[in-house]
Protein backbone atom coordinates (compact mmCIF):
# COMPACT_ATOMS: atom_id res chain seq x y z
CA UNK A 1 0.00 0.00 0.00
CA UNK A 2 1.35 3.30 -0.81
CA UNK A 3 0.78 6.57 1.11
CA UNK A 4 0.03 9.54 -0.20
CA UNK A 5 -1.18 12.11 1.86
CA UNK A 6 -0.56 15.95 0.03
CA UNK A 7 1.09 14.45 -3.09
CA UNK A 8 0.59 15.28 -6.44
CA UNK A 9 -1.47 12.99 -8.89
CA UNK A 10 1.53 12.90 -10.55
CA UNK A 11 3.99 12.04 -7.55
CA UNK A 12 1.73 8.76 -6.60
CA UNK A 13 1.36 8.15 -10.31
CA UNK A 14 5.34 8.05 -10.75
CA UNK A 15 5.65 6.42 -7.10
CA UNK A 16 3.22 4.12 -8.31
CA UNK A 17 5.42 3.02 -11.17
CA UNK A 18 8.50 3.12 -9.26
CA UNK A 19 9.87 5.97 -11.91
CA UNK A 20 13.05 7.51 -10.88
CA UNK A 21 13.14 10.42 -8.26
CA UNK A 22 9.22 10.65 -8.28
CA UNK A 23 8.71 13.82 -6.04
CA UNK A 24 9.64 15.77 -8.84
CA UNK A 25 7.26 14.65 -11.24
CA UNK A 26 4.58 17.43 -12.66
CA UNK A 27 1.55 17.10 -15.13
CA UNK A 28 4.39 18.14 -17.77
CA UNK A 29 6.98 15.15 -16.48
CA UNK A 30 4.25 12.88 -16.50
CA UNK A 31 3.53 13.49 -19.74
CA UNK A 32 6.94 13.16 -21.18
CA UNK A 33 7.14 9.85 -19.33
CA UNK A 34 3.93 8.85 -21.16
CA UNK A 35 5.84 10.20 -24.54
CA UNK A 36 8.97 7.96 -23.84
CA UNK A 37 7.00 4.92 -22.59
CA UNK A 38 7.31 3.35 -19.30
CA UNK A 39 9.88 -0.01 -18.36
CA UNK A 40 7.05 -2.57 -19.61
CA UNK A 41 8.66 -4.33 -16.21
CA UNK A 42 7.47 -1.02 -14.04
CA UNK A 43 3.78 -1.16 -15.44
CA UNK A 44 4.01 -5.31 -14.60
CA UNK A 45 5.00 -4.82 -10.54
CA UNK A 46 3.01 -1.53 -10.23
CA UNK A 47 -0.45 -3.64 -11.58
CA UNK A 48 0.43 -6.46 -9.41
CA UNK A 49 0.54 -4.21 -6.60
CA UNK A 50 -2.23 -2.56 -6.83
CA UNK A 51 -4.19 -6.46 -7.13
CA UNK A 52 -2.03 -9.06 -6.85
CA UNK A 53 -4.60 -11.60 -7.57
CA UNK A 54 -5.81 -10.18 -10.51
CA UNK A 55 -8.75 -10.86 -9.83
CA UNK A 56 -10.21 -7.20 -10.73
CA UNK A 57 -7.00 -5.43 -13.09
CA UNK A 58 -5.60 -7.21 -15.86
CA UNK A 59 -2.71 -5.77 -17.30
CA UNK A 60 -3.29 -7.77 -20.52
CA UNK A 61 -6.26 -6.27 -21.30
CA UNK A 62 -3.74 -3.35 -22.05
CA UNK A 63 -0.70 -4.96 -23.15
CA UNK A 64 -1.26 -9.00 -24.72
CA UNK A 65 0.45 -11.11 -22.96
CA UNK A 66 3.37 -11.95 -25.07
CA UNK A 67 3.85 -8.58 -26.00
CA UNK A 68 4.39 -8.06 -22.40
CA UNK A 69 6.46 -11.15 -21.83
CA UNK A 70 8.97 -9.93 -24.65
CA UNK A 71 9.26 -6.67 -23.74
CA UNK A 72 9.98 -7.66 -19.89
CA UNK A 73 12.87 -10.01 -20.67
CA UNK A 74 14.32 -7.76 -23.31
CA UNK A 75 14.02 -4.82 -20.59
CA UNK A 76 12.10 -3.20 -22.63
CA UNK A 77 9.15 -0.44 -22.67
CA UNK A 78 5.29 -0.10 -23.52
CA UNK A 79 4.34 2.17 -26.37
CA UNK A 80 2.74 5.56 -25.95
CA UNK A 81 -0.83 4.21 -26.51
CA UNK A 82 0.24 1.38 -23.99
CA UNK A 83 1.76 4.06 -21.17
CA UNK A 84 -1.17 6.52 -21.57
CA UNK A 85 -3.49 3.59 -20.68
CA UNK A 86 -1.35 2.31 -17.51
CA UNK A 87 -1.10 6.08 -16.11
CA UNK A 88 -5.24 6.21 -16.98
CA UNK A 89 -5.89 3.07 -14.98
CA UNK A 90 -3.62 4.48 -12.22
CA UNK A 91 -5.74 8.01 -12.40
CA UNK A 92 -9.15 6.24 -11.91
CA UNK A 93 -7.67 4.11 -9.11
CA UNK A 94 -6.33 6.98 -7.11
CA UNK A 95 -9.54 8.83 -7.56
CA UNK A 96 -11.83 5.73 -6.73
CA UNK A 97 -9.43 5.45 -3.58
CA UNK A 98 -10.02 8.37 -2.95
CA UNK A 99 -13.67 8.53 -2.88
CA UNK A 100 -14.04 5.28 -0.78
CA UNK A 101 -10.36 5.67 1.35
CA UNK A 102 -9.84 1.79 0.76
CA UNK A 103 -8.40 0.12 -2.16
CA UNK A 104 -10.22 -2.86 -1.60
CA UNK A 105 -13.85 -1.11 -1.59
CA UNK A 106 -12.35 1.35 -4.72
CA UNK A 107 -11.22 -1.94 -6.55
CA UNK A 108 -14.51 -3.38 -6.26
CA UNK A 109 -16.14 -0.37 -7.10
CA UNK A 110 -14.36 -0.48 -10.08
CA UNK A 111 -15.09 -4.12 -11.38
CA UNK A 112 -19.31 -3.51 -10.63
CA UNK A 113 -20.73 -2.88 -13.74
CA UNK A 114 -22.63 0.62 -13.29
CA UNK A 115 -25.57 2.18 -14.76
CA UNK A 116 -24.34 5.34 -15.22
CA UNK A 117 -22.00 3.81 -17.57
CA UNK A 118 -23.98 1.46 -19.30
CA UNK A 119 -24.23 -1.34 -16.87
CA UNK A 120 -20.11 -1.82 -18.24
CA UNK A 121 -17.99 -2.24 -15.09
CA UNK A 122 -15.98 1.05 -14.31
CA UNK A 123 -12.79 -0.59 -14.90
CA UNK A 124 -13.50 -1.96 -18.56
CA UNK A 125 -14.30 1.51 -19.67
CA UNK A 126 -11.38 3.42 -18.25
CA UNK A 127 -9.43 0.85 -19.98
CA UNK A 128 -10.78 1.08 -23.30
CA UNK A 129 -10.12 4.48 -24.32
CA UNK A 130 -9.23 7.98 -22.52
CA UNK A 131 -12.93 9.21 -22.90
CA UNK A 132 -14.01 6.26 -20.95
CA UNK A 133 -11.47 7.00 -18.62
CA UNK A 134 -12.84 10.92 -17.98
CA UNK A 135 -16.56 9.15 -17.97
CA UNK A 136 -15.24 6.97 -14.85
CA UNK A 137 -12.91 9.85 -13.57
CA UNK A 138 -16.51 11.96 -13.92
CA UNK A 139 -18.26 9.72 -12.23
CA UNK A 140 -16.59 9.48 -9.05
CA UNK A 141 -16.51 13.13 -9.39
CA UNK A 142 -19.77 13.30 -8.98
CA UNK A 143 -20.05 10.87 -6.63
CA UNK A 144 -17.61 12.60 -3.89
CA UNK A 145 -20.37 16.13 -4.65
CA UNK A 146 -22.93 13.75 -3.25
CA UNK A 147 -24.64 13.59 -7.07
CA UNK A 148 -24.21 10.27 -8.27
CA UNK A 149 -23.18 6.10 -7.58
Amino acid sequence: MYSFEGQSEPVQIATMLGLRNPGTFTPMKLASAVEAGIPAEAAKRAVHKLDPTGSFVDIHRIVPRSTLARRVAAKGRLDKDETSAVVRLLQVLLAAERLYHDRDEALDFLARPHALLEMKAPIEVAISTSVGADAVLDLIASAEAGTAV
